[in-house]
């Protein structure tokens, strides 16, 4: 772009910097709150070596390897030796995760430093860590997403990397870069099965617009690459026939309904979309109260399209010739289609499945849309430079001042949205029911039942997750988890629920969770358990109403003697 004075050349270094700073900053603090997930604390019987049969979907020869049919145990293998040394807590839980993220950051700087250059790279680094969807989903890594978007950004940068590389003399540590890949690949796809999702995309853009390169590296490196690429190809070959194909119509996920035509799911998604990428809907499900203000990301993507297209008219109508002016890594046009590509190619992709409605599934989209603006404002100033012709420097100065305005009024907003988080985590005054802190009371209280109980149940979905990790080791084997089994006990003949009751809860004192009626989260849970009880207990006994900051009932513990 602009020949750098040597003092500023450590510059996006220290951009670099600040930015991980202020994101790790901001996403540690108030740790602890919101109140751990049930979600959120899916792995941790896998990580905790499988206590029981919760949310463990598939062992091999006893080890845990899919923790649902769509979601694989990388993570809990991640925790196992952090929670053995240092044991589960909100701290174990979410200050690993923000540290991975932290690493992607680092990774999305060098990565643009590749495609562009170490001023926009850092430009990109403070633009992600400013992000409040990057910031609060992945601070509880909601879905989970932290793995699926570090490997996201590891294997972009590996691709790019290698595809600059010089393909007129082997490299040699092209090799070393290629394996790496394909294991970031491997990974991304078993830690979550909807990582195919980017990893086809990434193949059909690298095919379009990369294609040369490919093949001339190919050429020059065939005898290396060939057994790896044919081990890849066989492992996803068994994952997707082994792991794919038989949840193809499994049911899960949110928003699936079989009356919903391709049209109502592409406006569904685009209003999840828009709400999570301008901080209001993850605000909201967390809060359970409106966001002040939300960020301008969706609205500085809308005018860069529509600038980039008057632009590209006016280079069109002038018969311009186009021609990089500025001194990128990569083609900033080639960069723009290849961003623009992948993200169109996930969202058709998401569209197409029915299961898909939450934030976590929008996280496959992120970082592109920060990548797209940034790539359409380094094309706008491009074209602006060729329309204008003269005062090339002048111009050249100008467009990059109006590009850090823009940028900077983009992060300007998205830390005002940050503060707004902050700020309702520091008053700790409203949570949603099922992110309420009031987990950690509950599960310090039935501490006291260590040796007064022969089990805990949780008769409603939302807390057993949380209290089994929560809970001293010696007596994590006491709870267990039915909310399934009781949301769909009316489908039971009186045999099924007699055989439930004398393997469970006949001759035994048992611990039963509830949130009360109003605030019960499945529909027919609580009302099954009522009428269960009338039917098989002796004695049922209200010990205890949890409140949260609103003085409103969100848990009730019962003790039900068989």
């Amino acid at each position: 772009m602009i020949d750098t004075p040597k003092n500023l050349q450590k510059m996006p270094i220290i951009v670099l910097a600040l930015s991980i700073t202020y994101y790790i900053y901001t996403t540690s603090y108030e740790i602890k709150y919101p109140g751990l997930y049930y979600d959120e604390t899916l792995f941790v019987n896998g990580a905790l070596g499988g206590l029981d049969n919760t949310f463990i979907h598939k062992r091999i020869w006893g080890i845990p390897v899919m923790l649902m049919p769509y979601i694989g145990a990388l993570k809990a293998y991640f925790f196992y030796p952090i929670f053995h040394f240092l044991g589960v807590s909100p701290e174990t839980i979410r200050i690993p995760v923000i540290l991975i993220s932290a690493i992607t950051l680092i990774l999305s700087f060098y990565l643009g430093k590749i495609i562009f250059n170490q001023w926009i790279a850092s430009l990109i680094s403070i633009v992600l860590a400013t992000d409040p969807s990057f910031i609060y989903i992945s601070r509880v890594d909601f879905g989970p997403i932290v793995f699926m978007i570090f490997f996201k950004i590891l294997t972009l940068f590996i691709f790019f990397k290698i595809i600059s590389y010089s393909y007129t003399l082997p490299n040699p540590k092209f090799i070393n870069w290629y394996i790496l890949l394909i294991i970031g690949l491997i990974l991304g796809f078993w830690d979550k099965l909807n990582f195919i999702w980017f990893m086809s995309a990434l193949f059909i853009c690298s095919v379009i617009f990369y294609s040369k390169n490919i093949i001339k590296i190919w050429k020059l490196h065939k005898s290396k690459t060939l057994i790896p690429t044919i081990t890849f190809i066989t492992i996803m070959i068994l994952m997707i026939v082994g792991l794919i194909l038989p949840i193809f119509n499994l049911n899960v996920g949110v928003g699936e309904t079989s009356q919903e035509t391709l049209l109502d799911r592409f406006f569904r998604v685009n209003k999840v979309y828009e709400t999570t990428v301008n901080g209001k809907g993850f605000y909201e499900f967390i809060f359970n109260q409106s966001l002040p203000e939300i960020s301008c990301l969706n609205e500085l993507t809308f005018l860069n399209i529509i600038f980039l297209l008057i632009v590209l008219s006016l280079a069109i109508l002038l018969k311009c010739n186009y021609k990089s002016s500025l001194h990128l890594g990569f083609d900033s046009k080639k960069i723009l289609l290849f961003f623009t590509t992948l993200f169109a190619l996930i969202y058709l992709q998401m569209v197409f499945t029915k299961q898909v409605g939450g934030p976590h599934h929008i996280m496959m989209l992120f970082p592109f849309q920060h990548f797209f603006n940034i790539a359409a404002a380094l094309v706008s100033v491009e074209l602006i430079i060729q329309i204008v012709r003269k005062w090339h420097q002048l111009i050249k100065i100008l467009c990059i001042t109006l590009v850090v305005l823009i940028f900077g009024n983009l992060i300007h907003s998205q830390i005002k949205v940050n503060n707004y988080y902050s700020l309702a985590l520091h008053d700790k005054k409203s949570f949603s029911t099922t992110w309420s802190p009031v987990i950690y009371e509950l599960s310090h209280y039935l501490g006291n039942y260590r040796d007064k109980v022969d089990s805990i149940v949780s008769a409603d979905w939302g807390f057993h997750t949380q209290l089994q990790g929560l809970a001293k080791p010696e007596i994590r084997i006491k709870y267990m988890d039915f909310w399934s089994i009781f949301n769909d006990l009316h489908n039971q003949t009186k045999d099924e629920q007699e055989k439930l009751y004398k393997v469970f809860f006949k001759d035994k004192i048992n611990i039963v969770l509830l949130h009360p009626e109003n605030a019960a989260i499945m529909k027919y849970s609580r009302r099954n358990f009522i009428e269960f009880s009338s039917l098989f207990f002796k004695e049922i006994k209200l010990e205890k109403y949890f409140y949260n900051s609103k003085n409103e009932v969100i848990y009730e513990v019962y003790t039900v003697k068989g």
